[in-house]
């Protein structure tokens, strides 16, 4: 996860019994944007998940398949 300054706290943890990983943040975080990359942290190939994001109420929470290779989130508000 990278940490945007000002932004929501972003959290990632492993769901071993559904090999999944939640990405996961408060809600409500209104104006905010969960991107994703491939690249790197310091890339400029940031693009907004387009994936179900689950919310509650409570967190707002992205479930992952593992995917092949490296991927990087961020909170973003444009």
């Amino acid at each position: 996860a990278v940490q945007t300054p000002g932004a929501p706290l972003l959290s990632i943890a492993l769901n071993p019994q559904l090999s999944t990983i939640n990405v996961s943040w408060p809600s409500p975080s209104t104006g905010w944007n969960l991107q994703q990359n491939t690249n790197s942290v310091s890339s400029v190939n940031w693009s907004n998940v387009t994936t179900t994001i689950q919310d509650d109420g409570t967190s707002k929470t992205l479930i992952v398949n593992p995917p092949t290779g490296n991927r990087f989130y961020r909170l973003f508000k444009p």
